[in-house]
């Protein structure tokens, strides 16, 4: 049984795996689960338990490193995402999930130029305030720290755009049946706001 910063890290490390895998990518994480799951012979919904912080078999570990190609020591035990610039990181994944367009809106919502979210995505470096302004705008949570805090690797979606979307998938995906039965708690929860 591996301490709870020891499943993390492994969490972690399966994750940055994904991200820099030329065949999967940071582009394709809705499917990091369905596709190591497929690699590793598991099922998907284990893998989204690991990348909660399940605490791992010693097989499973075994499994993961031949999946991702990497030794179990690596995976265990290695900051694999140490190497990588956080905050550069951060702004190419969050400033990516901005839709067509809207760039130019979130420029504006933050007081600079859109040229200027442009060079952060290449990474040039935005000062405090207009960090906390870009968080503020993206909807993360106020006490992101975009320069420690891996949110590149999140299996979830993390702005209010995408878990708006994201809510709104799986609204879609509900029977009328499922629909039905779950309209009286939404109703109850968006009452409360």
């Amino acid at each position: 049984m591996q301490s709870e910063p020891g499943r993390l890290l492994l969490s972690e490390n399966v994750r940055y795996c994904l991200w820099k895998d030329p065949q999967i990518g940071p582009d394709q994480r809705k499917d990091w689960a369905r596709r190591l799951a497929e690699r590793a012979g598991t099922r998907e919904e284990r893998v989204l338990g690991l990348f909660d912080g399940d605490d791992p078999a010693d097989e499973e570990i075994r499994s993961l490193a031949d999946a991702l190609g990497r030794s179990e020591e690596e995976l265990r035990y290695t900051d694999l995402a140490a190497e990588e610039e956080t905050l550069t990181e951060n702004l190419r994944y969050l400033l990516g999930t901005v839709e067509h367009g809207g760039q130019r809106r979130l420029a504006e919502e933050i007081g600079v130029k859109d040229t200027t979210v442009f060079r952060w995505k290449q990474g040039t470096r935005p000062r405090e305030r207009q960090l906390r302004a870009l968080i503020r705008a993206l909807g993360l949570p106020p006490h992101t720290d975009l320069e420690r805090d891996r949110i590149y690797l999140s299996f979830r979606p993390v702005t209010l755009r995408e878990r708006h979307a994201y809510i709104h998938e799986l609204i879609d995906q509900l029977s009328p049946d499922e629909l039905t039965e779950l309209m009286p708690a939404l109703e109850r929860m968006l009452k409360r706001r």
